[in-house]
């Protein structure tokens, strides 16, 4: 019987834990598709947690709205997955031990149009996510960011 607290989710294996956390992690950009902001936050919680939801939906944002150019938007054209792989858990779990650790790294590639014309821009990132139950699926829980990147695209007007 497994423990109550554990909802009857069990933490999966390396392969299965990097493809759940790979459409989690797609599905936070997928979200900023979507053209308001109450369409974005709810597309962002099926795959965020509540108390990480803000967080995110401000450091994407703010990732996509480059205020250096004029408040600009970036569209994302593609997110691929460079690296992942599942970490052991944190000792000092607080809920049980009912969690995952994924490092990875990631780019985002977008276009910018604004002042009549447009460029590739691309950004690279690395993070430890960590993954909780919520109900009978995961969702991304924690953000701890190591690494941001531009890779391509001008730095100026």
């Amino acid at each position: 019987i497994p423990p109550f607290w554990r909802g009857g989710i069990e933490i999966p294996d390396e392969a299965e834990a990097k493809e759940i956390f790979a459409a989690l992690h797609k599905n936070v950009y997928r979200a900023f598709d979507y053209e308001t902001e109450d369409a974005i936050y709810d597309a962002l919680a099926q795959s965020v947690s509540g108390e990480l939801l803000d967080e995110i939906y401000t450091d994407v944002y703010q990732s996509l709205v480059l205020q250096d150019q004029g408040g600009a938007i970036c569209k994302i054209e593609n997110v691929e997955l460079l690296e992942s792989k599942m970490m052991a858990p944190d000792p000092d779990v607080e809920n049980g031990g009912v969690e995952f650790r994924v490092s990875c790294r990631w780019e985002v590639k977008g276009l910018v149009e604004h002042w009549g014309h447009a460029h590739r821009r691309v950004n690279r990132y690395g993070a430890v996510y960590t993954l909780r139950p919520f109900g009978d699926s995961w969702r991304i829980y924690d953000v701890e960011m190591n690494e941001q990147e531009r890779i391509l695209g001008n730095t100026g007007a």
